[in-house]
């Protein structure tokens, strides 16, 4: 989302055509209608698969996305991590005058003047988010998202004391608090509810995997339902507790252990 929310804006200031080629890989197996309202995206859409763990890894070379560029092309590469690490303007006249540009990031490259506009859940995902009891929205519960499985960051800066000094805060404030929690990890929930009863909720997945189209759209399902949060107590070192806040409005509150 960071990155076509990036590449939009540029090429709306280049005044050329925004192309979006949406690889469903083995760790998000899915098409972008399936997670995404396609009627929103200001461009041209190209879906692309390569299941296999060991193609992933391969698309994912810089020198395999190199080889493919027209001799003159503008290239940024993966150590400009973000906006201040390189020049939008460079990047807009390269694509003024014809050249193709090619950049690697994690971040957003630019800020979007609308963030987030151009996505909205699909028919399938919206249906599943107004199924929730608990995102209510004439009394927005606190999101909780918890990432776990192969984020070191989110595990080591974000432990579960973190999050349960911060819900025990929102508690001491108003008793009658209610949390939706989104995670990758079955047994972060499975505490808070052992801890907190009914005061804690989720959306029961049908799969955790990446690779399983439904796990893709359970994932999509905890995000959305994030964004309807009036507050998000989120993970450190994640995009997905960043995006949620930003796309929502929601104020961000990172669990960070003291």
């Amino acid at each position: 989302m960071r990155a076509v929310n990036g590449a939009a804006s540029l090429a709306a200031q280049a005044s050329v055509p925004l192309r979006v080629v949406w690889w469903a890989t083995w760790d998000l197996n899915s098409s972008y209608g399936r997670i995404f309202d396609r009627s929103l995206l200001p461009g041209e859409l190209i879906e692309r698969s390569i299941p296999s763990r060991a193609g992933q890894k391969l698309l994912e070379l810089e020198e395999v996305a190199r080889s493919r560029l027209p001799s003159k092309s503008l290239v940024i590469p993966s150590a400009a991590s973000g906006p201040s690490e390189f020049d939008p303007a460079a990047v807009v006249k390269a694509a003024k005058s014809g050249q193709s540009v090619w950049i690697r990031s994690l971040s957003t490259l630019d800020d979007h003047p609308e963030p987030f506009s151009m996505f909205a859940p699909s028919d399938e995902v919206r249906s599943l988010v107004d199924a929730i009891p608990a995102v209510d929205q004439e009394s927005p519960p606190v999101g909780v998202h918890i990432r776990r499985t192969d984020s070191v960051q989110s595990i080591s800066n974000s432990p579960m004391s973190a999050f349960e000094r911060l819900i025990d805060a929102e508690i001491s404030s108003n008793s009658d608090q209610r949390f939706f929690v989104a995670t990758d990890d079955p047994d972060s929930f499975r505490h808070l509810q052992e801890r907190y009863g009914d005061a804690v909720s989720e959306y029961p997945k049908r799969s955790y995997a990446r690779n399983d189209p439904n796990g893709v759209v359970d994932a999509a399902v905890d995000f959305w339902a994030l964004t309807q949060c009036r507050k998000i107590l989120g993970s450190f070192y994640s995009s997905f507790t960043m995006t949620a806040a930003e796309a929502g409005g929601a104020e961000l509150v990172m669990a960070l252990e003291e």
